[in-house]
């Protein structure tokens, strides 16, 4: 799963720095700038300060992505002060869970590129050209969703592969039709989508915070598979 999380949302240019994997972008939020220490390597405290002056020198915040089989890190940067930051689960599911939703015709679709509706929706989520930029350089299979309720654009979001699991990213409902199954017949359009490329599982990730999706998510059978954090300059 950590893999399909990096595979499926890239960062535009990965640099290897000592115990470090640097992540450089223009924008798309902190997955793709976040810095990660690679598993089981030492010398973190030595190599730190080189890694945060890198990101400096990109024009970038200096942030961390903290995985589970990094916990050398964590204590690390909690001891330098850094503060814990968006602390995300990653929810997974078979395919078959999906089957049951009901999809009526015309009410879901499946294209490459977004319509221009699709990204009006998302810049209004706050999703804007440096994530869409982030979609497009996806190098497996991907494809955009697009949600519609009677006869307006309800909801749009994006999937991509990596290897049997697919990933749901970006996902936006319209405000005035949320709490309407739109999110749902997304994940069941997207579950077809990968059904048909080989894949076996549904996954996406979404802040610990957002407890209304986590509800959602779990409602529809995804369960807890992988948890993460940032950690982030103290204010």
């Amino acid at each position: 799963m950590r893999r399909a999380l990096a595979a499926t949302w890239p960062a535009a240019e990965e640099v290897a720095m000592g115990p470090f994997m640097l992540r450089r972008s223009a924008g798309g939020g902190q997955r793709v700038t976040a810095a990660r220490a690679l598993p089981g390597a030492e010398g973190l405290a030595a190599a730190l300060p080189r890694a945060v002056a890198q990101m400096q020198a990109w024009g970038q915040r200096p942030v961390f992505q903290i995985l589970p089989d990094t916990p050398g890190l964590d204590a690390l940067l909690e001891g330098g002060g850094w503060a814990v930051g968006d602390p995300t689960i990653v929810h997974a599911a078979p395919l078959s869970a999906f089957g049951g939703i009901a999809t009526p015709p015309l009410s879901t679709f499946a294209h490459w590129p977004p319509l221009a509706i699709q990204e009006e929706i998302w810049g209004l989520g706050g999703i804007g050209r440096d994530r869409l930029a982030v979609m497009a350089r996806v190098a497996g299979p991907h494809v955009s969703l697009l949600a519609r309720d009677g006869d307006r654009p309800a909801g749009t979001a994006f999937v991509a592969m990596d290897g049997p699991v697919a990933m749901i990213h970006a996902m936006e409902i319209s405000p005035a039709l949320r709490r309407r199954g739109n999110a749902a017949r997304l994940l069941a359009r997207a579950a077809a989508w990968a059904a048909g490329r080989g894949g076996e599982v549904l996954a996406l990730a979404v802040t610990e915070a957002n407890a209304g999706a986590r509800a959602l998510y779990a409602g529809l059978g995804m369960r807890p598979v992988l948890r993460y954090h940032y950690r982030v300059p103290a204010p």
